[in-house]
């Protein structure tokens, strides 16, 4: 493999890594049979009168409707099975409770907005469902903070800009060499 090769291999693939660098899931965990809570914020005067949706990804990625909120209303809430949701339009947000948390409950959905058939993710949610209890005594505080994480994370955002500079350091080193090593060339030739 030669050179032009191997940087054309480098090049493509930070491209394709830096998409899922940037793919913001948000990951909440409780103990199975408890009940957790989501919050999915919106924009108040953007979304308040769109339906607000609660899906559940498949394998392939389709997002199977799981609960949504009524339309047209300013507050109120409705629940299928396990799952409520609940629209505070006055907040600007959407709260997605799961009670008696089972196995099956796990998995990665979707807080969505629909209007006239266009739909916006508000968030990505990745659901836990822990078997085993937290280590020692855990104070709420703490069990909420060891729950939730994300790009939200205040201790993962500088390790995603280093990741991220990084990769765009080492595109640019390896295009300077790509240069110099094309100039070499030209210089030995003549």
């Amino acid at each position: 493999m030669d050179f032009c090769s191997l940087l054309t291999c480098i090049v493509t693939l930070l491209g394709f890594s830096v998409p899922c660098l940037a793919n913001n899931i948000t990951v909440y965990s409780a103990q199975l049979g408890e009940t957790l809570t989501i919050v999915c914020p919106y924009r108040y005067r953007a979304d308040r009168w769109a339906r607000k949706l609660w899906c559940k990804e498949d394998e392939v990625g389709a997002c199977e409707a799981v609960v949504s909120a009524h339309r047209y209303s300013l507050s109120g809430s409705k629940t299928f099975g396990s799952t409520t949701i609940s629209d505070n339009a006055y907040e600007g947000m959407v709260t997605i409770n799961i009670t008696n948390l089972q196995k099956d409950d796990a998995g990665v959905y979707q807080c969505r907005t629909v209007i006239f058939g266009d739909i916006g993710i508000l968030q990505k949610i990745k659901v836990l469902v822990l078997e085993d209890n937290l280590p020692g005594n855990v104070s709420p505080l703490d069990k909420v903070q060891y729950s939730i994480s994300g790009l939200q994370s205040d201790n993962q955002l500088p390790l995603m800009l280093l990741i991220l500079g990084s990769s765009l350091l080492l595109c640019k080193v390896l295009v300077m060499g790509l240069l110099y090593s094309s100039w070499w060339k030209i210089q030995t030739e003549k």
